[in-house]
């Protein structure tokens, strides 16, 4: 009989290895076993919640992800899927929280993207457009070519000059 150590390291190493081939339900079961071994490992939250994430699962998500980060408030990218779960759950105050915190310190350039993408959707429908600008600036610095990004910032320079010619009229 195992002990549970080994229990735990085996189900980790499982979960692990279904998380990376996209094995999703797998996953999720097996992290499900380590939290039961080990409630309070971090790892295990935070994978689960990307577990669940990736399946659509929000709600779960940030269930584990707000754990997670509870415990450790620097993981970056698990405050991005936070961030971005949260807005996908219509929790636009939350996320935009989240979103702007995950934005000023993920490194990983596709990660920063996508969140700077929701953070510009989170400002232009709040109606913040220096915000949105801003935003804007710093992701078309960092992706001179994206289209998508070229077109967002024409959109959000256009919607500001208008709404200076509207205040000068």
């Amino acid at each position: 009989m195992s002990t549970k150590k080994e229990q735990l390291g085996q189900a980790a190493t499982q979960a692990q290895t279904a998380l990376q081939n996209n094995q999703l339900d797998l996953a999720i079961q097996e992290y499900k076993k380590v939290l039961a071994l080990d409630p309070n490992n971090v790892g295990a939250h935070a994978n689960l919640g990307v577990a669940y994430y990736m399946s659509g699962s929000f709600k779960a998500a940030v269930e584990h992800f707000r754990i997670a980060i509870k415990s450790q408030p620097d993981l970056w990218k698990i405050i991005a899927l936070l961030g971005m779960s949260e807005k996908q759950l219509g929790l636009n105050i939350q996320a935009e929280t989240h979103l702007k915190e995950a934005f000023a310190h993920v490194q990983d350039k596709d990660l920063h993207t996508a969140v700077g993408k929701q953070m510009f959707i989170l400002c232009m429908q709040a109606g913040k457009l220096i915000e949105a600008a801003t935003v804007a600036g710093q992701l078309q610095a960092a992706n001179p070519s994206d289209v998508d990004i070229l077109y967002a910032a024409h959109r959000i320079y256009t919607e500001l000059a208008n709404s200076t010619l509207d205040r000068k009229s």
